[in-house]
């Protein structure tokens, strides 16, 4: 049915941990995309680490039948304590918006919810929250699971063991831990 899969999100949503989550419990490879995972219609197409900007429409932004979506945000304030840590990636890819419009960071992150939002009832689209995830990954992947029909490499979930690439200092626990303690005060 699916023969690959692709996770997107905005910058600093933990789709690198998505991507290598997956990888590590399930026989499954990733897609070639046809967009980046962090694209809005509001930003650039990247191909082979070169920044290229031109106008993405949301046609641009389709899904394909092949393949299924995995999808991550985070709430706005949580998004942008994290992009005040390191938004490298995100100056480089929505630069034109937010140099020009002093509330381009929320246009971005308004326009990826807006094309995420349509996605939802798409079969082959999954979607939640980036402190969702952390919580709640084993129920999302048995969901993943049961949608795709993907081949489970251990015969329970396992959280990825090792460094995440591409994602510095990276700790789903750190997270974890901050949200009970603003939980319990």
């Amino acid at each position: 049915m699916y023969k690959k899969y692709h996770v997107i999100g905005l910058q600093r949503t933990g789709t690198n941990w998505l991507n290598e989550l997956i990888q590590y419990n399930f026989y499954v490879e990733p897609t070639q995309a046809d967009f980046w995972k962090h694209l809005t219609t509001l930003g650039v197409k990247s191909r082979r680490n070169y920044w290229r900007q031109w106008n993405v429409m949301e046609k641009d932004l389709f899904l394909k039948d092949d393949t299924f979506y995995i999808a991550t945000s985070k709430d706005w304030e949580l998004w942008c304590e994290s992009l005040r840590k390191n938004a490298e990636d995100f100056s480089k890819s929505h630069r034109g918006v937010i140099y020009k419009n002093p509330n381009g960071t929320r246009d971005v992150y308004n326009a990826w919810h807006d094309w995420k939002n349509k996605q939802l009832s798409c079969d082959n689209f999954v979607y939640h929250n980036y402190l969702d995830w952390f919580k709640n990954w084993q129920t999302y992947l048995e969901d993943i699971h049961k949608a795709t029909g993907w081949k489970k490499k251990h015969s329970f979930y396992k959280d990825v063991p090792y460094d995440i690439p591409r994602s510095e200092n990276f700790d789903r626990m750190k997270y974890i831990m901050e949200l009970d303690n603003d939980q319990t005060k």
